[in-house]
């Protein structure tokens, strides 16, 4: 073989080599542009339901000062008097009320969907008393979150009544009637799921704390 086709040799095969590289490399920048288009997505799907969500607390906020005339009235130990139409204007599920140190007054519950009253077991009132103690380590005694009940997420404010001596708690249920709700308005297909019990506290702990530091 002469000098000028081993060097013509050498050269296509180091451009063969080239071409084979620079394919890789596209892949790879490739897949790692469509990785960070992908949690761009993601992350803009989470911050639309987040917002949704959000909206909710600020109804619920709107519905304490709403209701709280109708408390005054009838009194604040005698909420299972209260009247069930707010709860259906306003879809609610729990009204509680709280005195300032935190003891539970009265409650009443309903079923804002079928419109009619619901019972709350003594188990849901010892879970729902256990907010009020909580209103003390709150920047101006005010709540919002979420707390199981009857195996149940509800959506919660809890927020003294301006002029008075007491809080009033509202509550929603997030069950599968908002959580369709909130998938339309979202147009995100959302589900709920309890966590499975081998999942360690340490990986529950460390995304939550990552969700936080994207806030």
């Amino acid at each position: 073989m002469t000098l000028s086709k081993r060097t013509i040799l050498v050269i296509v095969s180091t451009f063969i080599a080239l071409l084979f590289i620079l394919a890789a490399t596209s892949d790879v920048i490739l897949l790692k542009s469509f990785t960070a288009l992908e949690r761009t997505v993601l992350a803009g799907n989470v911050q639309k339901i987040r917002s949704e969500i959000d909206e909710t607390y600020e109804e619920l906020f709107a519905s304490v000062k709403d209701i709280s005339s109708d408390v005054i009235r009838i009194g604040n130990s005698r909420l299972s008097e209260l009247d069930l139409q707010p709860f259906f204007n306003h879809r609610l599920d729990i009204v509680a009320c709280f005195s300032n140190s935190g003891t539970l007054l009265s409650s009443r519950s309903a079923d804002f969907h079928k419109r009619r009253p619901a019972i709350l077991s003594r188990n849901d009132i010892k879970q729902i008393s256990e907010m009020g103690p909580l209103s003390a380590k709150a920047p101006n005694g005010i709540l919002k979150g979420m707390l199981l009940v009857d195996n149940r997420p509800l959506q919660l404010v809890l927020s003294p009544v301006e002029g008075t001596d007491f809080m009033l708690l509202i509550g929603r249920y997030l069950d599968a009637e908002e959580v369709r709700r909130v998938t339309s308005l979202t147009l995100m297909d959302l589900d709920l799921f309890a966590l499975a019990q081998e999942i360690e506290e340490a990986i529950i702990i460390a995304s939550l704390a990552e969700g936080k530091g994207k806030d």
